[in-house]
């Protein structure tokens, strides 16, 4: 069930940036929204295997408010690292962004930071 809301948060956020009115869930798109400023979220999770299942189940619930998702571990041969970090785009108010960072916080082993940069209209 997870899979099939990413695919459809993704689709939404998509179809949304070709100029169709869609209703998203978490997500207030419409034709013609542009965010003021483009924000990253830098996510470190010192506890990858405990925390990843939380960290999946927030990202799914804002899935229409993530541009793009880049996640980051050290993997060697027979073993991988406790620690990983993700870097996401986000797409939206910067009030539901500051929900999906404070949601991402509550999360124990996990620490948000993030980046702000200007719109070039």
């Amino acid at each position: 069930m997870k899979v099939i809301s990413v695919i459809i948060a993704k689709y939404c956020l998509w179809m949304g940036n070709y100029g169709y009115n869609l209703k998203c869930p978490q997500a207030n798109i419409r034709k013609g929204d542009k965010m003021s400023k483009r924000i990253i979220l830098g996510v470190n999770i010192s506890a990858r295997t405990q925390a990843v299942p939380n960290v999946q189940t927030v990202l799914t619930q804002f899935g229409c408010n993530i541009r793009t998702r880049l996640g980051l571990h050290e993997a060697t041969d027979g073993s991988c690292a406790p620690g990983g970090l993700l870097i996401l785009d986000t797409y939206g108010d910067e009030a539901t962004v500051g929900k999906l960072a404070s949601a991402l916080e509550a999360i124990e082993g996990v620490e948000v930071r993030k980046m702000e940069f200007e719109r070039q209209n």
